[in-house]
């Protein structure tokens, strides 16, 4: 794993760098998640880039992408917010990617764990 490596595969360094990465990515898609319900797309687009960056920086690479694609909609939906219905496909594409990163975070998490578990 990328990640490993850029940690000098120091087992103690990554599980302590693992943790704090975790929170951060479990409060950006409590945020992601939390802006799209008040339709703050603005604020949509800069949980997605948090998200985004956390996760390439983790080696999390379909978190990363998922990420990425959520931000790049995010910003044509904050371009254009009174276009935005619940019926659009823009909406839907939204809720989706959303879900989506939830998701693929709670898989990672399970990987992260199962590899590293708390207190090794």
């Amino acid at each position: 794993m990328a990640f490993e490596q850029r940690c000098l595969n120091d087992g103690e360094l990554i599980r302590t760098i693992l943790e704090g990465s975790l929170k951060d990515l479990s409060g950006h898609i409590q945020k992601v998640r939390s802006n799209l319900e008040r339709k703050e797309y603005d604020g949509l687009v800069r949980g997605a880039h948090s998200l985004k960056g956390t996760s390439g920086t983790l080696s999390a690479l379909r978190l990363y992408e998922t990420a990425r694609d959520l931000e790049m909609n995010a910003r044509r939906a904050a371009e254009s917010p009174g276009e935005i219905t619940t019926e659009s496909p823009l909406a839907d594409t939204l809720d989706r990617l959303v879900s989506r990163a939830g998701r693929e975070f709670e898989e990672f998490r399970t990987l992260i764990d199962s590899f590293y578990p708390a207190g090794d």
